[in-house]
């Protein structure tokens, strides 16, 4: 589980962007994908490659910038 996110955040993230990022400890938190930027500049191919590659194999949950992701116990709801 923690591989795969970690490899989701490369794909949208490079490294470079988050130099001061030190670790993932705060990973693992839920047991779904949040895939943030859907649709919005520049995140737009990136978002698509994560979402061809993993979709049907893990449980993606792609949002837009206007949008959120909100987990009551166990019900998760996208909010625009």
């Amino acid at each position: 589980y923690f591989l795969q996110l970690h490899h989701l955040l490369i794909l949208l993230y490079p490294l470079l962007t988050a130099s001061d990022l030190q670790n993932f400890s705060s990973l693992g938190m839920v047991d779904f994908y949040p895939v943030p930027h859907y649709t919005n500049f520049p995140f737009v191919k990136s978002v698509e490659k994560i979402i061809a590659q993993y979709q049907g194999i893990l449980e993606l949950y792609p949002i837009t910038n206007a949008q959120a992701i909100s987990v009551e116990n166990k019900n998760v709801k996208v909010l625009s």
